[in-house]
Parts: structure tokens; sequence; C-alpha cells
């Protein structure tokens, strides 16, 4: 139990502190250093206060016994690796007020197999990379780009559909083999299985020869 009268949690602060079973971050907690839980093996639920703006790199990694998280309502930013190797999560939902997903945030969670968002705009590099489970994503309004190996290794997804809102897929974001429903006419498919955007533009010119003469 954290007291209100925290503010900040160190660098590696609870790391490998393998009695928790549960944890409240409360309102007063602003900022977190990076490892701040990393490899608490026990730990089954986290719960996140209505201050902190984002998470740390790697701040629940290798937590193998997490299944529930609350995100609460302020959290907006999931850094690097923040719960990379939670191979006890199965489901993920993402509320409104998660805005992006940090490189390598959910990678080899090996037991995930849903994902939904309902706020995201942004997915980093290798996000869920090889989680070899996942096989139903549910992307809402909103989201607007995907980088690379997002979703490589997901070796059970084999559809998707992608918002209006989107204006980049990296194409290498996905498998090859995952067939993708872009909903936004003015995306253009590009490499394996990429989408962008391309403006045209149209040039008009006139030729003139009189100062070539002059020389």
């Amino acid at each position: 139990v954290l007291g209100n009268e925290v503010s900040e949690l160190g660098q590696s602060a609870f790391q490998e502190c393998r009695g928790f079973r549960s944890l409240v971050i409360p309102d007063t907690v602003t900022k977190v250093g990076n490892w701040t839980f990393y490899q608490c093996e026990n730990l089954e639920s986290v719960t996140f206060g209505n201050s902190l703006d984002s998470t740390s790199d790697g701040m629940f990694e290798e937590c193998t016994s997490l299944t529930a998280i609350d995100f609460g309502t302020k959290l907006k930013d999931l850094g690097a690796r923040t719960f990379a190797y939670c191979s006890a999560l199965e489901e993920i939902v993402l509320p409104e007020n998660i805005q992006t997903v940090g490189q390598g945030c959910f990678g080899k969670c090996s037991a995930l197999t849903s994902v939904t968002s309902f706020g995201v705009t942004a997915i980093g590099f290798q996000a869920f990379l090889n989680d070899g489970s996942l096989s139903e994503l549910n992307f809402h309004e909103g989201l607007q780009s995907i980088d690379r190996c997002a979703f490589l290794g997901c070796w059970d997804l084999t559809e998707v559909e992608l918002p209006q809102s989107v204006t980049f897929v990296h194409s290498f974001a996905f498998e090859d083999d995952v067939n993708i429903t872009c909903l936004n006419p003015e995306m253009d498919p590009f490499g394996e299985n990429g989408y962008r955007r391309l403006d045209r533009v149209t040039v008009s010119s006139q030729r003139s020869y009189g100062p070539a003469y002059e020389v």
C-alpha cells in the first residue's frame, strides 16, 4: 500500500519484489523511474492512479503473473517495454485516455489473445512483437499510425480492419499473410502489407528558349 504522500517512485525501486500480489498507484504519484517493478513475478493486478501521465521503460517487464490492468483515466502514454514478457496477460483493453503504445510495450506476451483500443493514435516499433497467440485486434477511430514490426510474429493473427483515421502503416508492421482491410479510401497499399497516403501534385510549365539563344 503506497500512501498518499508518495509522489515519485525511483528507478528499480521494487525490482524483484516477489511477494507482491496487487498494486494500487495513488493519485499523488506523478513520476516513476525505469524498471520500477521489474520481475515482480507474483504481481497479479495493477491499478493506475489519476495523476501519472506515462509509464516508464520496463516498468512491469517480466511480471509473469500479471493478468489484470486498470489503466485509470489520466494515463496517456505507455513507455518502451512497459509490459514486455508479461506471459500471463490474455486480454488488453486500452481506454480512451491511452494515446500511444511505445516500442516493445507488450512484446513477448505469449498468452495475449485479444487487444482492444479506444483512443490509441500511434503504435510503436515492435509494440506487440512475437505475441504468438494474438488473434483479435479491435481498433477504434483515432488510430493514425502503426510502426515497423509492431505485430510481427503474431502468427495467429489472420485479419485486421483499420479504421478510417489511419494515415500510415509500415510495410513490415504485420506478417505477410495477414488480410488487412483499410477503411480509409485515401490510403494506397505499398510494400508487403503497408498503407500510406500519396499526395498527388500537378505541375504546369512553359518553355522559354529566348534566354538560351541569348547565351
